[in-house]
């Protein structure tokens, strides 16, 4: 008698698609660094705008981006991208030595990705509403990163994904992307016909100290998507002070310093934030305070295992 073994399933595989990513990085006026990322596969094109560090103490970090969704011919056969009124670039990539090879996950199969550096030439110019930041240049560093088709054990393939949907993925501003996030947090959001701003606070818990985060999305002319934001890190605890019990305060004060200017009072009967609040980033002076606005409050204290929260 003979009995026969059953082998054992196949894994079953996934594939990782290939992408390209390119990156022309610049020094501008007044402080700002700029990078233009184009993702030829996918038909988007983006650039950042920014100056200042994140999350230092008693630091500035302010910066705008803008996204648009560009044909590859437009992104394959040297570069011509608008980005409506704000940017335009068009040229090509001047490689400086040979490619690079890279490293692939061990879980796949297939040709390892490729790096290259070299130079951007042609012609950028550079324009922020508002009149923030304004430059014409014809030269700048470029690098690129291809990727191929690979063929990965379930669960180890790299997608790419957007936490928003469509172009604000990539250009997602850092308002309510707090690394350290033990302590109190207030947040706000106010909805226009074709904007959303948002307004978040952190009370430190482990340190006297708040950080505060403002920001837009919005559309602009020529279906360009568009980010701005402004962060003060670790500034004096005064900034943001809660109303007793600790657990449901009924009120919070908050009073950020410049570019911020003027306070607000978060109402728990109303989750709202009222006062003259506003702030000042790239271009753009925004309201965060008012009738419209829809706030809640989030209290953590040593005491506690979870954070207590009241929402809209």
């Amino acid at each position: 008698m003979c009995l026969a073994l059953a082998s054992p399933p196949a894994q079953a595989e996934e594939v990782q698609p290939p992408d390209e990513q390119v990156y022309i990085h610049l020094h501008a006026p007044h402080g700002y660094e700029v990078v233009f990322a184009l993702f030829p596969r996918r038909r988007v094109a983006a650039v950042y705008a920014e100056k200042g560090k994140p999350e230092q103490k008693g630091s500035r970090w302010s910066g705008a981006a803008y996204a648009v969704h560009a044909s590859r011919p437009s992104l394959e056969d040297g570069v011509a991208v608008r980005f409506g009124d704000v940017a335009k670039i068009q040229g090509g990539f001047v490689p400086s030595g040979s490619a690079k090879s890279g490293r692939r996950s061990r879980f796949c199969r297939g040709r390892n990705p490729v790096f290259e550096q070299g130079h951007f030439v042609g012609r950028i110019a550079f324009h922020g509403e508002g009149g923030y930041l304004s430059f014409r240049v014809d030269r700048a560093q470029e690098s690129v990163a291809r990727s191929f088709k690979l063929r990965c054990e379930h669960g180890h393939a790299d997608h790419f994904r957007n936490d928003l949907p469509g172009l604000f993925g990539y250009i997602q501003s850092p308002v309510g992307t707090f690394s350290d996030t033990d302590g109190t947090i207030l947040d706000s959001r106010i909805r226009e016909k074709h904007r959303v701003i948002e307004f978040d606070a952190l009370r430190h818990l482990h340190e006297q100290s708040a950080t505060f985060k403002a920001g837009a999305l919005e559309w602009l002319p020529g279906e360009v998507a568009a980010s701005r934001w402004v962060e003060v890190a670790r500034v004096g605890v005064e900034t943001f002070m809660t109303a007793q019990p600790t657990t449901h305060p009924e009120s919070a004060r908050v009073d950020p310093p410049f570019p911020f200017s003027g306070e607000a009072t978060y109402s728990r009967p109303t989750h709202s934030l009222e006062g003259d609040l506003t702030v000042s980033v790239p271009g753009l002076d925004l309201p965060l305070a008012g009738a419209t606005s829809k706030a809640g409050l989030c209290v953590f204290t040593r005491n506690m295992l979870n954070r207590v929260c009241d929402s809209p």
